[in-house]
Protein backbone atom coordinates (compact mmCIF):
# COMPACT_ATOMS: atom_id res chain seq x y z
CA UNK A 1 0.00 0.00 0.00
CA UNK A 2 1.01 3.53 -0.81
CA UNK A 3 1.74 5.95 1.88
CA UNK A 4 -0.60 9.36 2.06
CA UNK A 5 2.89 10.89 0.70
CA UNK A 6 3.04 8.38 -2.66
CA UNK A 7 -0.37 8.69 -3.43
CA UNK A 8 -0.57 12.50 -3.00
CA UNK A 9 2.15 12.65 -5.61
CA UNK A 10 -0.11 10.06 -7.22
CA UNK A 11 -2.30 12.70 -7.42
CA UNK A 12 -0.96 15.70 -8.63
CA UNK A 13 -0.12 15.06 -12.64
CA UNK A 14 -4.44 15.08 -13.00
CA UNK A 15 -4.52 17.76 -10.72
CA UNK A 16 -2.30 19.76 -12.17
CA UNK A 17 -4.11 19.07 -15.57
CA UNK A 18 -7.21 19.89 -14.29
CA UNK A 19 -5.99 23.28 -13.40
CA UNK A 20 -4.07 23.60 -17.03
CA UNK A 21 -7.72 23.13 -18.68
CA UNK A 22 -9.23 25.49 -16.98
CA UNK A 23 -6.54 28.29 -17.45
CA UNK A 24 -6.83 27.44 -21.11
CA UNK A 25 -10.29 27.79 -21.26
CA UNK A 26 -9.93 31.33 -19.30
CA UNK A 27 -7.27 32.45 -21.80
CA UNK A 28 -9.85 31.52 -24.74
CA UNK A 29 -12.35 33.37 -22.81
CA UNK A 30 -10.48 36.28 -22.28
CA UNK A 31 -9.35 36.07 -26.35
CA UNK A 32 -12.80 35.70 -27.42
CA UNK A 33 -13.92 38.45 -25.09
CA UNK A 34 -11.24 40.47 -26.57
CA UNK A 35 -11.57 39.83 -30.20
CA UNK A 36 -15.06 41.07 -29.95
CA UNK A 37 -14.94 44.02 -28.13
CA UNK A 38 -12.12 44.56 -31.21
CA UNK A 39 -15.27 44.14 -33.70
CA UNK A 40 -17.93 45.86 -32.21
CA UNK A 41 -15.57 48.94 -31.87
CA UNK A 42 -14.43 48.69 -35.54
CA UNK A 43 -18.57 48.47 -36.24
CA UNK A 44 -18.68 51.82 -34.73
CA UNK A 45 -15.75 53.22 -36.48
CA UNK A 46 -14.12 54.12 -33.20
CA UNK A 47 -10.04 54.24 -32.28
CA UNK A 48 -8.73 52.52 -29.29
CA UNK A 49 -8.07 56.16 -27.30
CA UNK A 50 -11.92 57.34 -28.28
CA UNK A 51 -13.48 54.11 -26.82
CA UNK A 52 -11.12 54.26 -23.88
CA UNK A 53 -12.23 57.44 -22.92
CA UNK A 54 -16.14 56.46 -23.74
CA UNK A 55 -15.94 53.40 -21.57
CA UNK A 56 -13.24 55.16 -18.44
CA UNK A 57 -10.15 53.14 -19.38
CA UNK A 58 -7.03 54.05 -20.70
CA UNK A 59 -6.14 53.16 -23.68
CA UNK A 60 -3.03 50.53 -22.31
CA UNK A 61 -5.78 48.79 -20.42
CA UNK A 62 -8.34 48.35 -23.16
CA UNK A 63 -5.62 47.51 -25.93
CA UNK A 64 -4.78 44.76 -23.16
CA UNK A 65 -8.52 43.41 -23.13
CA UNK A 66 -8.74 43.33 -27.01
CA UNK A 67 -5.37 41.37 -27.03
CA UNK A 68 -6.55 39.08 -24.47
CA UNK A 69 -4.08 39.21 -21.88
CA UNK A 70 -6.27 40.25 -18.98
CA UNK A 71 -9.43 39.60 -17.64
CA UNK A 72 -12.10 42.65 -17.33
CA UNK A 73 -14.15 42.80 -14.42
CA UNK A 74 -18.10 42.48 -14.83
CA UNK A 75 -17.89 46.13 -14.16
CA UNK A 76 -15.68 46.79 -16.86
CA UNK A 77 -17.18 45.06 -19.37
CA UNK A 78 -20.23 46.92 -18.74
CA UNK A 79 -18.90 49.86 -19.17
CA UNK A 80 -18.24 49.00 -22.65
CA UNK A 81 -21.03 47.77 -23.67
CA UNK A 82 -22.78 50.96 -22.65
CA UNK A 83 -19.82 52.67 -24.64
CA UNK A 84 -20.04 50.44 -27.78
CA UNK A 85 -23.90 50.62 -27.07
CA UNK A 86 -24.32 46.70 -27.32
CA UNK A 87 -25.82 43.96 -24.99
CA UNK A 88 -23.30 43.05 -22.17
CA UNK A 89 -23.89 39.34 -24.04
CA UNK A 90 -22.79 40.38 -27.76
CA UNK A 91 -19.17 40.55 -25.86
CA UNK A 92 -19.22 36.69 -25.02
CA UNK A 93 -20.90 35.68 -28.79
CA UNK A 94 -17.88 34.55 -30.14
CA UNK A 95 -16.75 32.08 -27.38
CA UNK A 96 -20.30 30.27 -27.58
CA UNK A 97 -19.82 30.17 -31.16
CA UNK A 98 -16.08 29.09 -31.72
CA UNK A 99 -17.14 25.50 -32.42
CA UNK A 100 -20.69 26.20 -34.25
CA UNK A 101 -22.09 27.05 -38.14
CA UNK A 102 -23.22 30.16 -38.16
CA UNK A 103 -26.75 30.56 -40.61
CA UNK A 104 -27.78 33.65 -41.77
CA UNK A 105 -31.61 33.29 -42.85
CA UNK A 106 -32.30 36.25 -44.93
CA UNK A 107 -35.38 36.91 -42.73
CA UNK A 108 -33.72 37.27 -39.91
CA UNK A 109 -29.87 38.45 -40.57
CA UNK A 110 -29.50 41.34 -38.19
CA UNK A 111 -29.06 45.29 -39.39
CA UNK A 112 -26.27 46.64 -38.31
CA UNK A 113 -24.82 50.56 -37.92
CA UNK A 114 -21.78 50.81 -40.02
CA UNK A 115 -20.41 54.10 -41.35
CA UNK A 116 -22.25 53.98 -44.49
CA UNK A 117 -25.90 53.41 -43.08
CA UNK A 118 -25.82 57.32 -42.43
CA UNK A 119 -25.47 57.77 -46.40
CA UNK A 120 -28.49 55.29 -46.30
CA UNK A 121 -27.04 51.56 -47.10
CA UNK A 122 -28.96 49.09 -45.32
CA UNK A 123 -26.04 46.22 -43.69
CA UNK A 124 -27.37 43.30 -42.96
CA UNK A 125 -24.92 40.65 -41.06
CA UNK A 126 -24.50 37.72 -42.60
CA UNK A 127 -21.99 36.35 -40.07
CA UNK A 128 -20.44 36.70 -36.79
CA UNK A 129 -18.68 39.53 -36.57
CA UNK A 130 -15.05 38.67 -35.31
CA UNK A 131 -11.77 39.94 -34.64
CA UNK A 132 -7.92 39.77 -35.46
CA UNK A 133 -8.26 38.61 -38.91
CA UNK A 134 -11.36 37.72 -38.74
CA UNK A 135 -13.91 38.07 -42.28
CA UNK A 136 -17.01 40.11 -41.40
CA UNK A 137 -19.71 39.24 -44.45
CA UNK A 138 -22.85 42.35 -45.42
CA UNK A 139 -25.36 42.19 -47.71
CA UNK A 140 -25.74 46.07 -48.07
CA UNK A 141 -28.82 47.58 -50.16
CA UNK A 142 -28.71 50.71 -51.37
CA UNK A 143 -32.02 52.19 -52.21
CA UNK A 144 -33.07 55.35 -54.37
CA UNK A 145 -32.39 57.72 -51.57
CA UNK A 146 -29.01 56.35 -50.92
CA UNK A 147 -26.24 59.02 -50.94
CA UNK A 148 -22.61 58.36 -53.02
CA UNK A 149 -19.66 58.32 -50.96
CA UNK A 150 -16.52 57.34 -52.23
CA UNK A 151 -14.48 58.37 -49.23
CA UNK A 152 -14.45 55.22 -47.00
CA UNK A 153 -11.40 53.76 -45.78
CA UNK A 154 -10.30 51.34 -43.06
CA UNK A 155 -7.71 49.01 -42.58
CA UNK A 156 -7.88 45.66 -43.85
CA UNK A 157 -9.10 44.11 -47.47
CA UNK A 158 -12.81 43.96 -48.84
CA UNK A 159 -14.66 41.75 -51.42
CA UNK A 160 -17.43 43.13 -53.03
CA UNK A 161 -19.88 41.30 -54.98
CA UNK A 162 -23.02 42.96 -57.05
CA UNK A 163 -26.25 40.96 -56.72
CA UNK A 164 -28.65 43.88 -58.20
CA UNK A 165 -27.93 46.78 -60.13
CA UNK A 166 -25.08 49.01 -61.70
CA UNK A 167 -22.60 51.60 -60.35
CA UNK A 168 -19.79 53.43 -60.74
CA UNK A 169 -17.20 52.59 -58.01
CA UNK A 170 -13.93 54.24 -56.74
CA UNK A 171 -10.75 52.57 -55.58
CA UNK A 172 -8.13 55.34 -55.10
CA UNK A 173 -7.38 57.48 -58.40
CA UNK A 174 -9.33 54.63 -60.53
CA UNK A 175 -13.21 54.19 -61.48
CA UNK A 176 -15.04 50.68 -62.31
CA UNK A 177 -18.54 50.46 -63.41
CA UNK A 178 -19.95 47.47 -61.81
CA UNK A 179 -22.84 45.36 -62.35
CA UNK A 180 -24.68 42.45 -61.31
CA UNK A 181 -22.33 39.53 -61.36
CA UNK A 182 -19.24 41.72 -60.86
CA UNK A 183 -16.97 41.50 -58.11
CA UNK A 184 -13.78 43.52 -57.24
CA UNK A 185 -11.26 42.86 -54.45
CA UNK A 186 -9.19 45.94 -52.89
CA UNK A 187 -6.61 47.39 -49.87
CA UNK A 188 -9.31 48.95 -47.86
CA UNK A 189 -6.56 51.34 -46.86
CA UNK A 190 -6.85 53.37 -49.88
CA UNK A 191 -10.81 55.38 -49.95
CA UNK A 192 -13.53 53.76 -51.91
CA UNK A 193 -16.63 53.49 -52.25
CA UNK A 194 -20.15 54.28 -54.95
CA UNK A 195 -19.45 57.27 -56.67
CA UNK A 196 -22.68 57.26 -58.69
CA UNK A 197 -25.83 54.96 -58.99
CA UNK A 198 -26.57 54.32 -61.96
CA UNK A 199 -29.68 51.77 -61.84
CA UNK A 200 -31.15 51.74 -57.83
CA UNK A 201 -31.44 49.47 -56.25
CA UNK A 202 -27.86 48.56 -55.92
CA UNK A 203 -27.32 45.13 -53.41
CA UNK A 204 -24.03 43.94 -52.74
CA UNK A 205 -22.63 41.30 -51.06
CA UNK A 206 -19.36 42.98 -49.17
CA UNK A 207 -17.25 41.01 -47.04
CA UNK A 208 -14.17 42.55 -44.87
CA UNK A 209 -10.97 40.68 -44.36
CA UNK A 210 -10.36 42.84 -41.07
CA UNK A 211 -6.34 43.47 -39.31
CA UNK A 212 -5.67 44.46 -35.97
CA UNK A 213 -5.16 48.75 -35.12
Amino acid sequence: MPDDHQQDIAERPSQEASLADGASVDNRLEASIGRQVRAERRRMDMTVVELARLAGLSAGMLSKIENGVTSPSLGTLQSLARALNAPVTSLFTRFDEMNAAFVANDRDAAVVARRGSRHGYVYRQLGPVGGGDALECYAVAMGDDAAPCDTFQHAGGEFLYVVEGRMLYRHGDRQYELAAGDSIFYEADTPHGPVRFIETPVRVVLAMASVSR
